[in-house]
């Protein structure tokens, strides 16, 4: 897996394949359990204006403006963005859904509080991702906040290397992880297997992976104060739960 060749845009091919990322994601979340620990993080008012960087489907978006937030749902995909419009207008939920590529938002001090959520962070080299921590200190307010759900890289490295498989209904999906030590960044090869119709879909991503201690760095460097780091429990996310082995959530605030 280590020597399969990753496009730097491997996400513009990725993220087009809608039906079968939304089976994968389908097996994923919790969106309530999600959106009460953002809330409870972010600490703000109804009201307050929050940016959903790399929205997808906007099931944050949604279910944040549900609660009576004043949401931006930004994402690359039209196709992602054109079933998230849906789903406001199905839910009779008002988002401002906007086309735009993560690392160039022309936001400037427009939001109390940006979340990037679903480990949307990491699509690019180094210098890119820095890119995309200024854009997002440069879109909040004073003493905005930011919340950032990654991959835990010393996790990845312990925990997720090697085949899973999962299933949804009558879709199988094969996730292959391997590490690439020179780069910090897990390949991850899925195959996705229909049993209906037989038909079999491959498609390959490319993260970078990052600790802790690296992403505090690069905050500051954006001008983002780190507040708290939260780790993944059976009774939701939780500083306690932040360990070796957890998920890596980081709560930031504008300097």
């Amino acid at each position: 897996m280590s020597t399969i060749n990753v496009k730097d845009d491997w996400w513009k091919e990725y993220f087009s394949k809608v039906e079968d990322y939304l089976v994968i994601e389908g097996i994923k979340w919790n969106v309530k359990g999600e959106v009460d620990f953002i809330e409870k993080a972010f600490e703000l008012p109804k009201g307050s204006r929050i940016l959903d960087l790399a929205c997808g489907y906007g099931r944050i978006s949604i279910e944040l403006a549900s609660r009576g937030y004043s949401v931006v749902g930004l994402d690359f995909s039209n196709y992602l963005l054109d079933i998230a419009r849906s789903e406001a207008m199905r839910k009779n939920v008002k988002v401002e859904f906007v086309q735009g590529d993560m690392r160039t938002t022309q936001y400037h001090n427009e939001f109390d509080g940006v979340v990037c959520w679903g480990n949307s962070f990491g699509y690019f080299p180094d210098d890119e991702n820095e890119r995309v921590l200024r854009s997002m200190a440069s879109s909040l307010r004073r003493n905005g906040r930011l919340i950032l759900d990654l991959h835990n890289k010393d996790a990845v490295i312990r925990n997720h290397l090697g085949r899973k498989w999962f299933r949804k209904d009558h879709t199988f999906v094969l996730a292959d992880w391997s590490f690439d030590a020179r780069l910090s960044r897990s390949i991850i090869k899925e195959i996705i297997i229909d049993m209906n119709t037989g038909t079999t879909k491959e498609s390959v991503l490319s993260m970078r992976e990052y600790t802790l201690h690296e992403m505090k760095g690069m905050l500051r460097d954006a001008g983002l104060e780190f507040l708290q780091v939260y780790g993944d429990t059976p009774k939701g996310f939780t500083p306690e739960g932040f360990s070796i082995d957890s998920s890596l959530l980081i709560l930031a605030q504008k300097i």
